[in-house]
């Protein structure tokens, strides 16, 4: 069974669960990017290609679903937890040194590495800003896996132009509005006593353009309240120009007494982000804009960042 047909052959299963012993899912993150996409449903594919009891377990690859709907789901996970550029080098990796009778067909390393639109494209090049040492986001892991995956591959591919076309494709909003881009890569992070979002940005698209398109706060009021009521949001985006990296950070925040704790906490030093706050085009204290020059600090290193202020915050008036 090739990949397409597994895909099909799980959705025409969704309707007669109950016949199956276990049923395993793999669950791409809440924000359904690109490298999680890819990751969870090749790596549902793997399992099930090397299940010995397919007719008593079904492996399903779920997308784009909160967390929140899980919360009375106790199943047992297994979790690896690495500083790589993409999901998608851990799931070949794990592959790749399996001992199981899988094929790493041209189908599977396509989906991995190059262009393949409306679905997905070149997870592992893309997620890693063409292995630019500029982005700190490729490792060597990266690299290898890239490298070994190429060799499945019936064709070379042309690096450059992969990567071209991958960021200008991914760069096209059209049709999109405030709160579709607020949401295209939306990741939540909760505690006791706040709720936040982190927003990434569409690629050349910058949280300075964003707010320069704010007509009013409903957008942004709208857009807290469809994700659980949230407190606020960090916004972030990245831009290249000629192999040059250019990062922006910014922040709403819907209670005015928040500002002041949140903005502190992202400019302490250590946390090494280099911020240097702007001017903002609209007249609006809640919202905040920095130049970013530690581009260094993707999403990857600031949303354990913001993990721990959740954790840690708690309300003026508390004792």
């Amino acid at each position: 069974m090739n990949f397409t047909d597994y895909l099909n052959y799980v959705k025409s299963q969704l309707t007669d669960l109950v016949r199956f012993r276990l049923i395993r899912i793999v669950l791409g993150n809440e924000a359904c990017d690109l490298d999680s996409t890819i990751s969870a449903c090749i790596y549902a594919y793997f399992l099930h290609s090397t299940c010995q009891t397919n007719n008593e377990v079904l492996h399903v690859p779920m997308l784009q679903i909160k967390s929140s709907i899980f919360t009375e789901i106790r199943c047992s996970s297994k979790v690896k937890i690495e500083h790589v550029g993409s999901c998608c080098t851990l799931i070949a990796e794990k592959i790749f040194a399996s001992n199981a009778n899988f094929h790493v067909t041209d189908e599977i390393a396509y989906l991995l590495t190059e262009h393949q639109l409306l679905f997905i494209q070149g997870s592992i090049l893309f997620g890693t800003l063409n292995f630019s040492s500029n982005a700190g986001k490729a490792t060597k892991k990266d690299k290898q896996i890239y490298e070994q995956l190429l060799t499945c591959r019936t064709s070379r591919v042309d690096d450059f132009k992969l990567y071209k076309d991958l960021r200008q494709s991914t760069a096209d909003i059209t049709g999109m509005s405030i709160q579709d881009l607020l949401q295209k890569d939306a990741k939540q992070v909760a505690g006791p006593n706040m709720r936040l979002l982190i927003s990434s940005l569409p690629s050349e698209y910058t949280v300075e353009k964003l707010i320069g398109e704010l007509k009013t706060m409903k957008d942004m009021d709208e857009f807290l309240s469809k994700n659980d009521n949230a407190d606020g949001v960090i916004i972030l985006s990245l831009e290249t120009h000629n192999d040059e990296i250019k990062r922006q950070l910014g922040f709403y925040a819907k209670k005015f007494e928040h500002m002041l704790p949140i903005n502190e906490y992202i400019q302490r030093e250590e946390h090494n982000l280099s911020l240097r706050e702007r001017g903002i085009p609209i007249n609006q204290a809640r919202i905040k804009l920095f130049e970013q020059r530690n581009v260094q600090a993707s999403s990857k290193e600031i949303l354990p960042l913001i993990e721990q202020f959740i954790k840690d915050f708690a309300p003026q008036n508390s004792s």
